[in-house]
């Protein structure tokens, strides 16, 4: 599949150094200042890498986050023309977003197919995500919308998933194993495990992850169709 990854992080973006990639590579900057922005620019600016995955990065900076939040200011729409263009061309578009509910997120909210909340089972991340939740209702999400992702399922936190659910007051609809010794040594590397270990139990949780995903995401299609 055809698959972008947008980090729209913007101030402390971190795919750029998890994926051993450089400060003079294109970013979200160069996206947003294209007055004549269109899939062919757009595909210029995307970063491949090796894995087959197309990147297009926060900005290099934290004071450069400033030209995409004032270009967003003035512009409203750019952002939809960015993501419009990356799902005319990739068959997913993920978009990584920094942990707060602003104008710049909540349009990346309002573009998004699906909002994804990555989350742990203990008791400040259960508080925040029930948070979230709350507030995403309010501003009248459809709850199908908005799913939640149990990052280190079989962590022991003292808190089991029918807790954590409860909590919740929702089932949660993803889950993705702990092996921190392998997601660490990715990181550090800038080399995914799913290239490096796929074999390996964090590998093949993520595996059964995304083909969940892809499954509902074309069921979803059919639905609409």
């Amino acid at each position: 599949r055809r698959t972008a990854l947008v980090d729209a992080n913007l101030q402390f973006g971190d795919l750029r150094v998890f994926l051993d990639l450089g400060l003079d590579t294109a970013s979200i900057v160069n996206a947003v200042s294209e007055a004549d922005l269109d899939a062919d620019l757009l595909r210029k600016l995307m970063v491949r890498h090796r894995s087959g995955v197309d990147l297009l990065l926060a900005p290099p900076s934290p004071e450069s986050a400033d030209i995409v939040v004032e270009r967003q200011r003035q512009t409203p729409a750019v952002m939809a023309n960015i993501l419009a263009l990356a799902r005319r061309i990739y068959d997913f578009t993920l978009v990584d977003m920094s942990q707060a509910i602003d104008d710049f997120n909540l349009q990346l909210f309002d573009e998004s197919d699906v909002i994804f909340v990555v989350m742990t089972a203990d008791l400040s991340c259960l508080k925040n995500v029930r948070l979230v939740l709350e507030t995403m209702d309010s501003l009248g999400y459809e709850k199908n919308k908005v799913q939640l992702v149990l990052n280190r399922s079989n962590a022991y936190t003292g808190i089991n998933i029918s807790n954590a659910e409860s909590a919740l007051g929702r089932k949660i609809d993803y889950q993705v194993i702990n092996e921190y010794r392998a997601a660490i040594s990715a990181l550090n590397s800038g080399e995914p495990f799913m290239s490096s270990r796929p074999e390996a139990p964090l590998g093949k949780s993520v595996l059964a992850l995304t083909t969940e995903l892809e499954k509902d995401a074309i069921e979803a299609a059919s639905a609409l169709a």
